[in-house]
């Protein structure tokens, strides 16, 4: 029983806190190798990495980059305002075409959160259904328990329909 425990743990720290196979080796006094094993028979690489790169965490990156970008794009901006003021036209030029530069590639980026924002959005009937498949599952499992959930169900699935809707 206590492998099982330590298996759940494990499966945690690598699945959703991704942490290495030798920091949960560490954390749980089991053998990296242990871990290691787990972790293929388990098939927990492909559901961390399932989780690495869904939309959301795939657009918060793209957010990033273009808030990185912004920021350089205003560091040019004051060195065009230095440039302009100590009468360096030719740096002053190459530096706003630096801003168009990096203006292009902001907008490259918009683009491309766009396009991904809209392939991945999920429709209401794929949701329903795939809800409707979850909560027939937990009635098959536990009566008691889907019971309990009725008014949670209702309530998530009218909050949803009108995110998605």
């Amino acid at each position: 029983m206590a492998k099982k425990k330590e298996q759940e743990v494990a499966k945690k720290l690598y699945v959703e806190l991704y942490k290495t196979q030798k920091e949960i080796a560490e954390d749980l006094g089991v053998t990296e190798k242990t871990v290691g094993d787990w972790v293929k028979k388990f098939n927990w690489k492909q559901e961390r990495d399932a989780r690495l790169n869904n939309s959301t965490n795939r657009a918060e990156n793209i957010k990033k980059v273009i808030a990185e970008l912004t920021d350089s794009t205003l560091d040019v901006l004051e060195q065009i305002k230095v440039a302009e003021f100590n009468g360096d036209k030719p740096l002053a030029l190459a530096l706003k075409k630096e801003t168009t530069r990096i203006a292009q590639e902001v907008g490259m980026y918009q683009k491309a959160l766009e396009k991904m924002e809209k392939n991945f959005k999920i429709s209401l009937s794929t949701y329903l259904e795939v809800m409707e498949d979850i909560f027939q599952a937990l009635q098959n499992f536990d009566k008691k328990a889907y019971l309990e959930t009725l008014d949670f169900q209702k309530a998530h699935l009218q909050s949803i329909a009108q995110k998605l809707g």
